[in-house]
């Protein structure tokens, strides 16, 4: 299992949606109806019971969670954070429910509740852990019936992603070592089966250094990234069946980023109130932007390519949108902190006043939910999580207290709507 540090020099995307009981040692928490409003007010932290997440810390028994955060510990053990509760900002969920250390990456349908996958890539071939989250103000993990599912013929760990699309209905996975994208079609039909993936006729597909894919918010085109030679492979997604990456007929196709050879190492498509839809990279030394048109083509906007990271000494790796105020921040892999910047009407980018925060710190991974950037960060695993305040005037950050800090994260974090 690769750390989240060294996922640095690869590619990850993003895409931009009671009855109450103990916990006790083999149990999950069990939040209880969607009926019931959330009553945050009643949050009783107390230590963790045995066989918890925690042990030795503070966890709640008492929680709805409207918006959670998931991560796991050392062990392969889940975390889980409401993200919903305004006071403390996190609090962290009493849980038993145990995987293989990997990396995460959820799931939102519009007709189920959320799903969790987690890269197990310690055996050969590598393997999805998947678990159904309970929903309904509830962040209750269940194995998916089936699970583990078996990525076929990966015999080698070194750079595989895994990433889901907007409409939760596909789960990918990059292994740039073969130059491969295998997509996985998730089951949203059968009941005793939902959430189990099963591989799309004619995948794996080709995609020469394939690390990252990002695909658009009606799942139409999927982009892929070759850092190795500076390009994007466009592709028509789920034609002529369903979950195939099929070519598109535009030229060029691969295309050049702006910057090359400024190579691109992430990729994020992002999801924003803005009446176009925007794609970004994260290069070497710069962030692309560009608009996608109606057939999938790329055109960059008028101020790309970015190149304040070169100009900071930062080494971008990672990106994430605030899709209401149309905030965009980068991830640096060298200890040089996190660049912020605010997009206007078109999509283009202004450095925010402060950039780089957290300079000098060793952020691992980022994401946002609401108008809050939550950061993992730390010199050694396990890193805390600390969530900070977006001014959606400024693009500035600011810490928001807690009461204590969770501290025992060891895999990247993602978000769930659990309402």
């Amino acid at each position: 299992m690769k750390t989240v540090k060294e996922l640095s020099q690869s590619l990850l995307i993003l895409l931009v949606a009671v009855s109450l009981m103990n916990c006790s040692g083999g149990e999950n928490c069990d939040f209880g109806s969607a009926d019931e409003p959330a009553r945050h007010a009643e949050t009783t932290l107390a230590p963790c019971p045995t066989g918890t997440t925690g042990t030795g810390a503070t966890c709640s028994t008492t929680q709805t969670p409207i918006d959670t955060l998931f991560s796991m510990d050392s062990t392969g053990t889940f975390l889980e954070f409401d993200i919903s509760s305004s006071t403390p900002p996190l609090v962290q969920i009493c849980n038993s429910v145990a995987s293989t250390l990997g990396l995460l990456a959820i799931a939102q349908p519009n007709t189920t509740a959320p799903f969790l996958y987690v890269l197990n890539s310690t055996g050969s071939p590598s393997k999805i852990d998947a678990f159904a989250i309970k929903g309904g103000k509830s962040a209750a993990l269940t194995a998916v019936a089936g699970q583990p599912f078996s990525i076929a013929g990966t015999t080698s760990t070194t750079g595989l992603r895994i990433k889901t699309d907007p409409l939760g209905e596909f789960v990918f996975v990059t292994d740039p070592g073969k130059g491969q994208v295998h997509v996985f079609q998730i089951d949203l039909v059968n009941l005793p089966t939902l959430g189990a993936l099963t591989e799309v006729a004619g995948s794996p597909f080709a995609v020469a250094n394939a690390s990252s894919i990002a695909v658009d918010l009606t799942d139409s085109f999927a982009y892929v990234t070759d850092p190795i030679d500076g390009q994007i492979f466009i592709f028509d997604f789920n034609t002529p069946t369903a979950g195939a990456l099929t070519p598109a007929p535009i030229v060029p196709n691969p295309m050049q980023i702006v910057s090359a050879p400024d190579f691109p190492n992430f990729a994020h498509a992002a999801a924003t109130s803005l009446s176009v839809e925007v794609l970004f990279t994260a290069n070497t030394s710069s962030i692309s932007g560009y608009t996608v048109n109606v057939d999938g083509s790329l055109t960059a906007l008028a101020g790309s390519p970015y190149e304040d990271a070169g100009t900071l000494h930062i080494s971008p790796v990672g990106i994430a949108v605030d899709p209401a105020s149309e905030d965009l921040y980068v991830l640096s892999s060298n200890s040089g902190g996190i660049l912020g910047y605010q997009m206007d009407t078109t999509g283009n980018l202004t450095l925010a006043a402060g950039s780089p925060f957290l300079a000098n710190t060793a952020v691992h991974d980022i994401t946002i939910r609401g108008e809050t950037l939550y950061v993992e960060e730390g010199t050694a695993s396990p890193f805390s999580i600390n969530p900070f305040a977006i001014n959606t005037t400024s693009g500035g950050l600011t810490a928001i207290p807690q009461t204590t800090t969770p501290n025992n994260a060891a895999t990247n974090i993602v978000t769930a709507i659990t309402e």
